[in-house]
């Protein structure tokens, strides 16, 4: 029985994240088609006729034989469950240490009825939906709940206590904080044990982009290269954009954008965690130059000058740039060095 729940939650996750690329149309009506099958592999009624309504799908043909099939696997439940009910009604020696345990179990009192092992467990299955309901505040309290009252974590346990840590304040928006988060990711303790949420490899895409939307070049070198993190290795790509020069780094943050964009935790961040980094790009490029001809600048951003006169401009309102702009030459100036023709 364990065995057949497990297989259908490892279905579930499939038939969310087929869903997920049907909302973003790819492969839809083979993506919602392997979605219907997979829902059918358990008893969920309601998530079936959500699909089918929210896709204006037709039924299956087999759909009535497989309703007949829950409601008799319900039917057949619900009669166990009586009759173990009403034996244990005459039987009240039996109300025993256990029976004290499935109480408070049931009263939501953990703390009377498991072990520490136990809690932490259950902990994580909380963590878990949490994370798949998008239910971002209840994952924070279950994270620190297993930071701070359970003593020292199993290695594989912290790395994915940190991970969902980390997603969560992604999720929020709260960039900084989960590269922090992420850098402090066991990878190699985590490996494939958290699969149904995220990989090694996700842990170094995630972490290298908000690393670089939120630090400087300075602190990346700090808190990246000079701790030679495990996880730079495990995604090149990224390792890649960290290293490269301003202008090679964002131009090869497009070629990946297609593939973030599909993406179920990053996809909604995608575009400003991008717009942040090609900020910092430009800001780096600038930097060692007193003047610069925009007509240079662009030809390495990949942009018209048009286009990056607005972008200075708005990093110039921002406060972010100190310099000054000739409209007539397309001359970038630092304020210092900032001689209007007469």
């Amino acid at each position: 029985m364990d065995e057949n729940s497990n297989d259908f939650s490892e279905a579930v996750d499939k038939c969310f994240n087929l869903l997920f690329l049907a909302d973003r149309g790819v492969n839809r009506t083979e993506s919602l088609s392997v979605a219907c099958r997979l829902i059918k592999l358990g008893d969920s009624t309601n998530l079936l006729r959500r699909v089918r309504s929210k896709y204006n799908m037709e039924s299956d043909a087999d759909d009535s034989l497989w309703l007949m099939n829950v409601f008799r696997r319900a039917d057949e439940r619900f009669s166990r469950a009586k009759s173990t009910y009403e034996s244990s009604c005459f039987s009240q020696e039996t109300i025993n240490l256990e029976g004290k345990r499935k109480l408070y179990s049931k009263l939501g009192q953990l703390a009377h009825c498991t072990m520490v092992n136990q809690r932490i467990d259950s902990n994580m299955k909380l963590i878990l939906v949490s994370l798949k309901r998008g239910k971002l505040d209840d994952v924070l309290k279950w994270v620190n709940e297993n930071r701070t009252q359970y003593g020292p974590l199993e290695s594989i346990v912290a790395a994915k206590v940190a991970c969902a840590h980390a997603l969560s304040h992604m999720g929020l928006g709260e960039y900084k904080t989960a590269a922090l988060e992420f850098l402090d990711v066991d990878c190699v303790a985590l490996g494939d044990t958290f699969d149904q949420v995220i990989l090694p490899h996700d842990v170094a895409t995630y972490g290298g982009l908000c690393a670089l939307a939120t630090y400087d070049r300075s602190e990346i070198q700090q808190r990246v290269f000079e701790k030679d993190h495990a996880w730079l290795g495990l995604a090149p790509e990224v390792r890649k954009i960290i290293k490269e020069a301003a202008m090679l780094c964002v131009e090869y943050l497009q070629t990946i954008k297609k593939t973030l964009v599909l993406d179920m935790y990053v996809y909604q961040h995608v575009e400003w965690l991008l717009s942040q980094i090609r900020e910092k790009a430009l800001l780096e490029y600038a930097q060692p130059f007193a003047s610069l001809r925009m007509c240079t600048m662009a030809s390495q951003f990949r942009s018209s000058v048009p286009d990056l006169e607005e972008e200075l401009m708005a990093l110039i309102k921002k406060n972010k740039l100190e310099a000054c702009i000739d409209s007539q030459t397309k001359v970038l100036y630092k304020n210092a060095h900032f001689q209007p023709k007469k």
